[in-house]
């Protein structure tokens, strides 16, 4: 037994949009909503009228919802105007549909007789609309589980899978602490709102990352955050706009591009044939999973006799490696590529390094050519620090040691790590 006549929310404000169905189970009757071309909402029974399927299912068309089973359409009154095949639309096809008021940041819906709903009647929240209110609806959604990695799981489905729609960060811990944790996070940030995709506040990523760290119990590791555009919100969706977009993190061991030891006698670079994704197509600075050019260069490089490999853009000059951004030394002025390239944080922190050294920098085009006639060359990642090449293309550059230079910006690199004003401590369990 339900009160039928009087009013009900029905749902946040937030929470319907147009061009898609949102479904609601109220006093036991499932209700579909969304709002038509003018911005109202619709509320109508979810049962099509034919074979009772879902119309929440379906597809809004213009201000009318059409059905997915038989194709059935009805508009916002809840009349049957269009029947796939069939010229005569019998008056007995139709679907209830429910009066709704938005006030307040809610929309209310009537269950009962619709001639007795009377606006009036809606108890009046005026300080949902006070600038001191903060919450309007906004909520979190984190599947917050902590668990081994071995165990972490993601749905087949999610566009970050299959469509390689993504974008993720990775920052290091070294002696317990996160090294330049803010600078990864607002990286981060910048990548999703270039993609379109949203799901918490830096606060609340911060505190998951710490904690992952703190449950690991690990004093060296890297740490990734992940941004999928998650699943669509039905099977046959196909707008990236009506995806839930999902939040992961874990932790694990660092992968080393170049271990501490390796470090000690330089990696052997080869210049790939293989030409990085223009950033006309992939936007290189919103750091992703679109690897495929990097994996080539990869192999490009192992059959060449080589360790890793950097890849050029279209123009012949570098552009980046597998994980790195690479840098050249000639008579000691160091010079990166300034695009074609993601702006890591560890480059960054290199570049920094040098002007405080007063060792001169530039971020510039570096053609091919020119690295294969350098004194000194070296990649940077969060996944090794500074790590020191000593040939390219089976050419040994200076007495195939790490250079002087090169050891210089090395040094000062891990003396930064133990600058309190680039660490983020852990408090472990």
């Amino acid at each position: 037994m339900f009160l039928r006549n009087c009013w009900y929310v029905a749902a946040w404000d937030s929470e319907v949009h147009r061009l898609r169905l949102v479904r609601r189970i109220l006093l036991g009757d499932p209700v579909a909503m969304y709002r038509n071309a003018d911005g109202k909402v619709v509320a109508l029974e979810d049962r099509c009228c034919h074979r009772h399927a879902p119309l929440s299912l379906g597809k809004v068309k213009g201000n009318n919802v059409e059905c997915k089973y038989h194709g059935l359409v009805f508009d916002p009154s809840g009349k049957c105007v269009r029947i796939p095949w069939q010229e005569t639309i019998p008056p007995s096809a139709c679907v209830k549909s429910y009066p709704v008021v938005e006030k307040r940041h809610w929309i209310w819906i009537w269950m009962g007789e619709p001639t007795l709903a009377d606006e009036t009647l809606i108890e009046d929240f005026h300080w949902m609309d006070h600038p001191d209110w903060h919450f309007k609806g906004e909520r979190l959604h984190v599947e917050g589980n902590y668990l081994p990695l071995k165990e972490a799981r993601i749905p087949i489905l999610d566009w970050g899978f299959i469509r390689s729609d993504v974008t993720y960060d990775v920052v290091h811990v070294w002696g317990g602490a996160f090294f330049r944790l803010e600078d990864h996070l607002a990286r981060f940030g910048r990548s999703m709102d270039r993609l379109r995709m949203k799901v918490m506040s830096m606060d609340a990523i911060r505190a998951i990352l710490v904690k992952c760290v703190a449950l690991s119990g690990m004093r060296e590791a890297n740490v990734e955050m992940i941004c999928t555009r998650g699943t669509p919100l039905s099977p046959e969706n196909r707008d990236p706009r009506y995806c839930a977009n999902q939040f992961y993190a874990f932790v694990a061991p660092i992968p080393w591009i170049a271990g501490l030891e390796k470090q000690k006698t330089g990696l052997h670079l080869v210049i790939s044939h293989v030409l990085r994704i223009p950033e006309a197509s992939v936007d290189p600075t919103v750091k992703n999973y679109h690897w495929g050019d990097l994996t080539a260069g990869l192999f490009d490089a192992y059959e060449r006799g080589g360790e890793t490999a950097v890849l050029c853009d279209p123009g012949g000059n570098l552009a980046e490696g597998p994980g790195f951004n690479v840098f050249v030394i000639k008579g000691g002025r160091v010079a990166t590529p300034d695009r074609g390239m993601l702006e890591g944080i560890t480059r960054r922190t290199a570049m920094e390094i040098c002007q405080s050294l007063g060792i001169p920098v530039q971020a510039r085009k570096v053609p091919a050519a020119e690295a294969l006639g350098c004194d000194e060359t070296f990649i940077t990642s969060t996944s090794g620090g500074i790590m020191p090449v000593t040939k390219i293309n089976g050419r040994v550059l200076g007495n195939g040691l790490p250079g002087p230079v090169t050891g210089r910006i090395r040094d000062a690199y891990w003396d930064w790590h133990k600058d309190p004003r680039y660490l983020t401590p852990v408090q472990y369990v």
